[in-house]
């Protein structure tokens, strides 16, 4: 013991202990120094991918698009505000869960036999879907996409535009081209029957000149006069053609629009007033000059007038508005009226020659083709709605509003010197958000 006692007394050792504490020591430090700028690194990290995930999920937020990820039971992992929106759930009432939570049990089986294929074949998927509603069809744009981890799928993110806007003008720019070749097919045989008919008409009235000399001939110019009064039907339906085919001249110039339509709503107020037909007039008094022909505009208002009196009948409105838009490059005008409005499977048609819901002998169909035609010779656009929106219809006196569901025609003119913007004006936005539904 004493000679262990003595060693560890022994100066030498008592020294070489004393570095190694030393040196024990130094490194503890040095090991606390760099945990101690882990610690901080990770933390920075930690707080950068705090900021990247929150600067996504904005991203994702506010993005119109849905947007949703799920695993490989295609349970729902992550959604954004307009999914959220869409399905008018919160977050946590669609997280975890599946489609069979949220969709019809026949949507949900379709929907998940197309998810597990996706993510057996490891191939996205684009396609267009309608959506129907009680106010009509809504267009989506559907893109699934498989989510890797490595090389191994680990679920599927969705994403789906509202496209219903796009597929309308896509549809409208379709009519329009169908439009301008039948308009000169149309031109083509007005000119042709033009010449025969006026023949025919000609020599009617000279027989019947003739018989007006003469004498016991009732019968015959009973007739002859039946042949005329066909023959000036058949040269009005030529006229309608011609117009509809923009085959007339057109005398345009610097005109105000507002003007048109007071001069027609006075020719046919007084008539319409007798079967208690109101005119409601609501024109926005800003509204510069326009260039237009003042009797070819006046002729699509007094069709539109017409039809929408005759969809009425009795008691009801017909409410005409003018709007200059935000960014004064065109002037809107809107005739809605409260009639029985336009069946779905009507409206893709009601701009087409000679196609019409009226009896017979009531028209010939080609008012809206004439009007169309004459509103795209002023470079512009019709639409047309049904149902009509209610803030159409909260005007004057609501015991006499019809209970029909109406409908609105919407058309667009560009300003003087203007071309008509090629973007959704207002008031069709906010047509289309009518006609839009939320839920599947």
């Amino acid at each position: 013991m004493q000679d262990i006692q003595s060693c560890l007394d022994c100066p030498v050792y008592k020294a070489n202990r004393g570095d190694e504490i030393q040196d024990l020591s130094e490194a503890f430090d040095f090991m606390a120094v760099t945990l101690k700028g882990y610690i901080e690194e990770i933390r920075e990290a930690e707080r950068l991918r705090s900021k990247q995930e929150q600067l996504l999920r904005t991203i994702l937020n506010v993005t119109p698009d849905l947007v949703s990820l799920q695993d490989k039971e295609l349970t729902y992992r992550a959604v954004n505000k307009a999914f959220c929106a869409y399905f008018k759930r919160t977050e946590d009432e669609i997280l975890g869960r599946s489609d069979f939570d949220l969709l019809t049990p026949p949507q949900a089986d379709s929907n998940y036999h197309e998810d597990m294929q996706i993510l057996k074949t490891q191939k996205h998927l684009s396609k267009e879907i309608r959506v129907p509603g009680k106010q009509g069809m809504r267009w989506f744009h559907i893109l699934k996409v498989p989510v890797y981890d490595g090389e191994k799928v680990e679920g599927l993110l969705l994403t789906a535009r509202d496209i219903t806007v796009i597929k309308q003008y896509q549809e409208q720019l379709i009519h329009s081209q169908k439009m301008e070749d039948l308009g000169r097919l149309a031109g083509g045989v007005a000119h042709e029957v033009n010449t025969p008919l006026g023949i025919i008409l000609g020599y009617a009235q000279l027989i019947l000149e003739d018989l007006a000399e003469q004498e016991h001939v009732d019968q015959l110019e009973e007739d002859i006069r039946i042949i005329e009064r066909q023959a000036k039907i058949c040269r009005k339906i030529v006229s309608d053609l011609l117009g509809f085919s923009r085959s007339t001249e057109s005398t345009m110039g610097e005109m105000d629009l507002n003007e048109t339509l007071v001069e027609v709503t006075s020719l046919v107020g007084h008539t319409f007033g007798l079967n208690r037909v109101k005119i409601v007039q609501d024109l926005d008094l800003d509204i510069p000059p326009i260039e237009g022909d003042r009797e070819r505009l006046k002729q699509v208002w007094m069709n539109l007038l017409n039809n929408a009196f005759d969809a009425i009948g009795q008691d009801g409105y017909i409410i005409i508005q003018t709007k200059l838009c935000s960014h004064r490059r065109r002037v809107v005008v809107t005739i809605a009226d409260t009639g029985p409005g336009i069946s779905s499977r009507d409206m893709n048609k009601i701009f087409d020659p000679f196609f019409t819901t009226k009896s017979v002998g009531k028209g010939t169909g080609l008012g809206l083709s004439v009007s169309f035609g004459i509103i795209k010779d002023h470079n512009g656009r019709i639409s047309a709605f049904s149902p009509v929106p209610p803030e159409f219809q909260k005007r004057g006196d609501h015991s006499l509003i019809a209970t029909g569901t109406g409908t609105v025609f919407l058309i667009e003119l560009p300003l003087w010197q203007e071309e008509l913007p090629e973007d959704v004006c207002d008031a069709a936005k906010s047509l289309v958000a009518d006609f839009s539904t939320e839920q599947p």
